[in-house]
């Protein structure tokens, strides 16, 4: 999506890139930070855990999404990640008025086969390897919290 954004940039108003990792070593892509920044997207980097070497954000993206102040009307989301961290971006999201049809969930659970005939990947009715992997959140609404086995 974002290098859709990149190609397209003068179709997007505010693109603000939530990117978080787990140590500064897991970080990927780094880069490119200033390629997306100097085509104007708000790239705000963080990591749980900082070494000696950080002096950027220390937190989860799911906090430093709770400071933003988006306009409802305006916005989508797109998030991939952990299911836990997707799960909390999407109740800040919905908490500020962002229809549900406009939060998107990158998914990667187990899969195996591929074609959506072993139900490793499934979520609900759709096969994660075949139906998606990326789904508006108000089809995963009521399967969203089951977790995978």
């Amino acid at each position: 999506m974002l290098y859709t954004i990149l190609r397209n940039r003068e179709k997007y108003g505010k693109v603000t890139l939530l990117y978080g990792a787990r140590t500064p070593k897991d970080l990927m892509f780094p880069a490119e930070y200033e390629t997306w920044k100097k085509a104007n997207i708000d790239l705000q980097v963080t990591v749980d855990r900082g070494d000696e070497t950080w002096t950027g954000r220390v937190g989860v993206v799911p906090m430093w999404f709770y400071n933003l102040r988006p306009d409802a009307r305006n916005t989508a989301v797109l998030t991939c990640g952990p299911e836990i961290m997707m799960r909390f971006v999407i109740y800040e999201a919905l908490a500020r008025r962002i229809p549900d049809e406009r939060i998107y969930v990158s998914l990667e659970r187990n899969m195996k086969c591929g074609q959506g005939s072993c139900g490793h990947c499934q979520i609900g009715p759709y096969f994660i390897c075949k139906d998606g992997a990326v789904f508006p959140y108000s089809k995963l609404e009521k399967f969203f919290n089951v977790e995978e086995y």
